[in-house]
């Protein structure tokens, strides 16, 4: 219910029209061309002047002129993935606001955002804190970072904009546990039939699909090692290819969950036979969900790729039971 009344409230910040029946249609952009913001906390940041452009419809298809509103907004940073590397700016407008892994290892107090277009947002001046995850014991060390932001209308978060990436390597490390898992990648292909282990034009990449035009999977015969995936751009092309990558863990058979696992997915992005990021995801969910010891699936996350290279992580890491291999086949919801 909580949650319910905080979208709505958003809803209604931003110029949406989310519940009832309405005589006219409305069409709504959110403009962040003109915006400029400033840290206000640790894990807030405001920024001001984004326009929402709403144009109403009537049943003749008439037009009535827009109307602009200019509004101002506090976001906080939430923390998608481990060590707190990747991030995602969630709108704050009243104290309902759903709850998010609050990143710790990020200041915004000293960082200004000034706009970079339509949709995209820069954040200069983001105090990170960052170490070896190579070197146990490694010391902290404080960076100042520049971090561009994309919105998504969907969710209504600024998320973090990810370098353009002529290469994606993703490895599942089953950890201490050496629990059996299994990863699983969908993506693009279009013109792919539909058929028991695939969605219509997408592809799935597991133990028994390992090739994919764009994408291959490296397993040893006795799957004792971590698994490794690797994305690589169509022939005659310098990005990769456009649409929504999905990779999921799933865990078919045998004693243990994931929920209790040390497991550890890695990804790093490359361009130009150089390592641009590199990320990395554990279970969020240890001790707080009801686990089992087979047919569980862990979403852990979702690449947008656009068709001018540039790729967005949206936040997406999910545990479900009583899904069986094919069905992890789905695409984004």
């Amino acid at each position: 219910m909580k949650h319910q009344r905080y979208l709505y409230q958003l809803c209604l910040v931003i110029g949406l029209l989310c519940i009832g029946t309405f005589t006219f249609a409305q069409t709504v952009a959110v403009d962040f061309s003109q915006i400029h913001g400033f840290g206000v906390a640790s894990d807030r940041i405001h920024i001001n002047n984004i326009l929402v452009r709403q144009t109403a419809e009537n049943a003749y298809d008439l037009k009535a002129a827009p109307v602009v509103d200019e509004i101002e907004v506090t976001f906080k940073a939430c923390q998608f993935g481990f060590g707190g590397r990747l991030l995602y700016l969630m709108p704050i407008v009243s104290p309902d606001e759903p709850s998010c892994q609050i990143n710790s290892n990020v200041d915004l107090s000293h960082s200004h955002a000034f706009s970079l277009g339509f949709d995209r947002v820069q954040i200069e001046n983001i105090a990170v804190k960052t170490f070896d995850h190579n070197v146990p014991e490694a010391p902290e060390v404080i960076v100042s970072q520049n971090v561009t932001f994309h919105f998504d209308p969907i969710t209504l978060n600024l998320e973090q904009v990810l370098p353009s990436s002529s290469r994606i390597d993703i490895s599942l490390d089953w950890g201490k546990t050496r629990l059996e898992l299994d990863a699983h990648l969908t993506g693009p292909a279009f013109g792919a039939w539909e058929s028991y282990n695939n969605e219509r034009d997408r592809f799935h990449l597991y133990f028994g699909n390992k090739f994919a035009d764009v994408a291959v999977l490296h397993v040893d015969d006795n799957f004792t090692k971590p698994q490794f995936l690797t994305l690589f751009p169509p022939p005659g092309l310098e990005f990769l290819r456009e649409g929504v990558y999905r990779f999921t863990v799933h865990h078919s058979s045998g004693r243990g969950n994931i929920a209790h696992a040390d497991a550890q997915v890695r990804i790093n992005l490359w361009g130009a036979d150089q390592s641009l990021s590199e990320y990395f995801f554990e279970p969020p969910f240890r001790g707080q969900v009801k686990s089992k010891d087979e047919m569980e699936s862990w979403i852990v996350f979702e690449l947008q790729v656009f068709n001018d290279g540039i790729t967005v992580g949206p936040p997406k890491q999910s545990y479900e039971v009583n899904v069986s291999p094919p069905e992890v086949r789905r695409g984004r919801d």
